[in-house]
């Protein structure tokens, strides 16, 4: 059996993510939904914060549904290995599931025909326990910021920036990412939890099933249209005297600052001074208004002047504002 809690002691297994993920298309800008005073933080301090899984709101992030059924060629692969077996030794006994010595254990894992079912039947009763502390593992090791491609979404506007009290930051993505070598994630959506399979058949297929374990959430979340980065820790700015970790950026990360359409005057030119004072004249500081006509937040465009919203007429619909706020721990 894989332990999958060992990613997050060998840091070349997650080398092969993010290269994974380097085909895919990623938007010119991509924005961060805050509170004013974390957005005034992050642009003075030219710093993000990468948040551990444990710490989110969202029980399920990284978090997968079981292992796939065990097959009687997966044990006796396992069985081969010498140091499999005395990892799931090791949980089993953990768990109350085998308490013999490993000698006896390596005998009945290579010549019992019952060998399989009875893995099985094991593994089921211990894949909770074993996956939390997989999470709890990971995060002490990485941590994951979090984007949006969209300005003017409701929700996210409701939901991340004190409900239209707050901001929206852009960012240019390669620019963000590049002096750490990360690469960017996109989250996809599923009522499904991913499956993990027993014994994965190579290492390649290792990642692959890692990478989907981290960029895979619940289909509640889909209004965010989330992009992510994940950072190792050990290679970011820790806070003293805290478990927060910041991963800074070049002031030219920063495309554009969107002051939400609730914040007052007194707001709007505190943001603008934060930004004038970190980023010089070159960012626009801009503020967001509500359409006339259409349920829509309204962002003026960088390029030439027109608005930004979901859509070009008001069939377009916007999600339902009767979604939870998740008020979920940013990251």
């Amino acid at each position: 059996m894989i332990d999958w809690r060992e990613y997050s002691d060998v840091g070349a297994h997650f080398q092969g993510i993010p290269r994974m993920e380097a085909r895919m298309k990623v938007p010119e800008e991509l924005f961060k939904y805050t509170k004013v005073g974390t957005g005034k933080e992050i642009i003075s301090g030219l710093s993000l914060r990468a948040t551990q899984p444990d710490q989110f709101n969202d029980p399920f992030e990284f978090l997968p549904s079981r292992y796939k059924k065990v097959k009687p060629k997966d044990v006796r692969k396992m069985a081969h290995s010498t140091e499999s077996l005395h990892r799931y030794h090791d949980v089993l006994r953990a768990a109350g599931k085998f308490t013999d010595s490993f000698k006896k254990f390596k005998y009945f894992m290579r010549n019992s025909e019952n060998a399989a079912p009875i893995i099985e039947k094991a593994t089921e009763g211990i894949k909770n326990r074993d996956f939390l502390d997989f999470v709890t593992e990971f995060s002490r090791h990485f941590g994951v910021i979090c984007f949006t491609p969209s300005p003017s979404n409701i929700l996210m506007w409701s939901h991340y920036a004190d409900m239209h009290r707050g901001m929206a930051i852009g960012f240019r993505p390669e620019l963000l990412v590049k002096q750490h070598g990360y690469n960017w994630h996109e989250v996809h959506y599923s009522d499904h939890r991913v499956v993990l399979p027993f014994q994965p058949k190579s290492e390649d297929e290792q990642r692959r099933q890692t990478n989907d374990l981290i960029s895979t959430k619940a289909e509640c979340w889909d209004y965010e249209e989330e992009w992510r980065v994940l950072a190792r820790l050990r290679e970011l700015e820790q806070v003293e005297d805290t478990d927060i970790f910041l991963m800074p950026f070049p002031p030219g990360a920063i495309t554009r600052v969107i002051v939400g359409f609730k914040a007052g005057s007194d707001c709007y030119d505190a943001v603008h001074d934060c930004v004038r004072n970190a980023l010089g004249a070159g960012v626009a500081v801009q503020k967001a208004e509500l359409d006339k006509e259409c349920y829509a937040v309204v962002v003026p465009e960088l390029t030439d002047g027109t608005a930004h919203k979901p859509g070009a007429d008001c069939s377009v619909q916007q999600q339902s504002t009767s979604n939870p706020s998740p008020s979920r721990t940013e990251g």
